[in-house]
């Protein structure tokens, strides 16, 4: 049967009562197709035909309220045997499947015909199909055929022996990321980590995103269950662009009437929630969505509801990868945040840039992300954290005028600080007025900024009272602010109160981690070990060497259980504490040969870690030089020039 013999008019509203019937509700949609018979009497045996078709292919229960089972038994479909039914949604339903005539398994998706009934639409369909069709990259999956059988608009693509990644991610539901290796993932990735696993798979991925982008295609869905894994690891997009040819054909459906953007919500970048706009940038976001999900075993904004979620997506800032998976070092998540930043001029240009960084992770090359300048991150936490930004830094900052060149000299400290704040959102009731200058002001922060006074130190006394006191039953906020105040005073020349607010913090730290369960310490220790090195270099600064010694072993246990042995701030604390030994002829110092190769071979790690600081190679190395000169001086003859050539070097 067909409906080419009936007028266009016809034609046209034999398709809109298919639609109608299949939008209704499994329930009533009997009746609704009785009453569409009755509207058009001399179709009416096409109607039935057709919706029967429907129903047997699983196509005529897609009703959001309703849960639809495919055919329990093959049945043919034009050139296609219809198997086992593997999903359903919007847009149809998907069969594994055999096609006839060339011998081979393919899966089969049919489109919903309601979703093509619009004048032009099953055209358009075809056409922009085609194209995606004739796309040739081994990271997507071929489409073979584009056609249309019975009414039903369907694609036939190649069959992938493997499962998504949103089906392994599903069955990794509960490990701890830390745990996992590259097998995990796909057994031919066995030689892998999980970090290197999941940054190998996500290039691949852009590299055939980057491919079709070339030619003028975006996917526009970008999300795991879009993502096929075989055995061997590789992996392979599906459906390409169709989503946004349906959306786009049918002038803006059910989904745009409804205030929904196209595409799936975790993985959707701000531009698309505010404008509706999408482009490379935003393929960018999705990929780095994807990637944060592998890596943390969880998507970087997931609230309660769909406008919570849509609210964290807005205002961005994902925790830190390494908070969720210890294992990721800071430059993976460097390239990871750039890839997310909320906006997109701070994205990648281009998915070859984003592939080109993942492979320098993978070959251990310094990536082109940097983590975020001072005021930029700054500005973002005063955004995010109004309330908290006006209790402390909106009156250190703006009462007492610090210059903008302290904020830049300290910006290592602030990365702390951005940690935890991002870690644990609460709200605080706090005006926001205070709060936008302060953000304003950072984002146009100049020279011209007074600069601080003895009479400004007075003021911050107040806000360490009010922290005490709103804080009592809150130690660990209680310390994160406290080690703030103590470095804000240091800041301004004030080391002994710094100090003392330092110290207290640290104290604070010790009361938290007794609440706190196996798990959730090495966050802790890392905040802790960035308080005990602001007080190290306070009680530095002031000569107090003795002082400095009796921090390195708590510091030292922090860093080991906030970032492991074999961290570069580990290492690097570990030299230091032996430094210290020989400086103060400590019982237990090791023999100048052991100090030496110590410091060389934390300087290796420190030149070799990518988010280690230029400052404290630059320590090392002059550690070493002098060590070299001393030597030198105690050498004669050719063994003294050749040790001073080496100190020079």
């Amino acid at each position: 049967m067909d409906s080419s013999h009936l007028p266009e008019s016809a034609t046209k509203r034999l398709d809109e009562l298919l639609a109608e019937c299949l939008r209704a509700p499994a329930s009533s949609q009997d009746e609704v197709l009785e009453r569409a018979c009755e509207e058009l009497p001399e179709s009416a045996a096409e109607l039935r035909h057709r919706f029967q078709l429907l129903r047997e292919l699983g196509l005529g229960g897609l009703c959001a309220d309703d849960t639809v089972a495919g055919a329990a038994e093959p049945r043919i479909f034009g050139d296609f045997e219809l198997g086992e039914l593997l999903g359903m949604g919007g847009m149809g339903v998907v069969h594994r499947a055999r096609q006839l005539s060339l011998e081979r398994d393919v899966v089969v998706k049919l489109i919903r015909p309601d979703l093509c009934h619009l004048p032009g639409t099953r055209e358009r369909f075809r056409r922009e199909a085609e194209a995606i069709a004739r796309l040739q990259h081994p990271g997507i999956v071929p489409i073979y055929v584009v056609d249309e059988h019975e009414g039903v608009p369907f694609f036939a693509m190649a069959a992938v022996d493997g499962q998504s990644i949103a089906e392994r991610l599903e069955e990794l539901a509960g490990c701890a990321p830390e745990s996992l290796g590259g097998k995990d993932l796909a057994p031919g990735l066995a030689g892998l980590d999980w970090v290197s696993a999941c940054l190998a798979v996500t290039a691949q991925v852009a590299d055939a995103l980057e491919h079709a982008g070339r030619r003028g295609i975006l996917h526009r869905d970008v999300k795991p269950s879009n993502v096929m894994l075989d055995i061997e690891g590789r992996a392979h997009l599906i459906d390409f662009g169709l989503h946004a040819l349906i959306e786009a054909g049918t002038g803006g459906d059910r989904l745009t009437r409804e205030g929904v953007a196209p595409g799936t919500l975790l993985y959707q970048a701000p531009e698309q929630l505010e404008r509706g706009h999408y482009d490379t940038r935003s393929e960018v976001y999705a990929l780095g969505a994807m990637l944060y999900e592998l890596l943390a075993l969880r998507p970087p904004f997931q609230g309660g509801s769909r406008s919570e979620t849509e609210r964290l997506i807005r205002k961005g800032g994902a925790d830190a990868l390494p908070l969720r998976n210890r294992k990721v070092r800071a430059d993976v998540d460097a390239v990871v945040r750039k890839s997310l930043a909320p906006e997109p001029g701070r994205r990648y240009a281009s998915l070859a840039d984003f592939a080109a960084d993942l492979r320098r992770l993978l070959a251990g090359e310094p990536v082109s992300a940097r983590p975020d300048g001072a005021l930029y991150r700054l500005r973002r936490w005063v955004t995010r954290q109004p309330a908290l930004a006006t209790a402390s830094l909106a009156a250190a900052l703006l009462a007492v005028s610090l210059p903008t060149v302290v904020i830049l000299q300290q910006a290592s400290h602030v990365r702390t600080m951005e940690r935890a704040y991002l870690a644990e959102r609460e709200a605080r009731e706090e005006s926001d007025d205070l709060a936008q200058v302060l953000a304003d002001l950072l984002e146009t922060a100049s020279p011209e900024l007074s600069t601080p006074n003895a009479a400004g130190l007075a003021l911050l006394d107040p806000w360490e009272e009010r922290v005490r006191d709103r804080l009592a039953k809150r130690p660990r906020r209680k310390a994160e602010m406290l080690s703030f105040l103590g470095r804000l005073h240091g800041f301004l020349g004030s080391f002994e109160k710094g100090r003392e607010l330092l110290l207290e913090a640290l104290g604070e730290y010790d009361r938290a981690a007794e609440d706190l369960s196996e798990d959730e310490l090495p966050p802790l220790a890392r905040e802790r070990a960035e308080a005990r090195v602001r007080l190290a270099n306070m009680l530095e600064t002031a000569s107090m060497d003795t002082q400095v010694l009796k921090q390195m072993d708590p510091l030292i246990a922090d860093l080991t259980l906030g970032y492991g042995e074999s961290h570069w701030q580990t290492i690097a604390a570990k030299a230091d504490r032996l430094r210290l030994l020989v400086s103060l002829g400590e019982e237990g110092a090791p023999s100048e040969e052991e100090l030496d190769a110590a410091m060389r071979g934390a300087l290796a790690v420190l030149e070799s870690a990518p988010d280690a600081t230029p400052k404290l190679e630059a320590r090392f190395a002059g550690w070493i030089g002098s060590m070299l000169v001393r030597r030198a001086m105690r050498a004669s003859g050719d063994e003294r020039r050749s040790i001073a050539e080496e100190s020079v070097e």
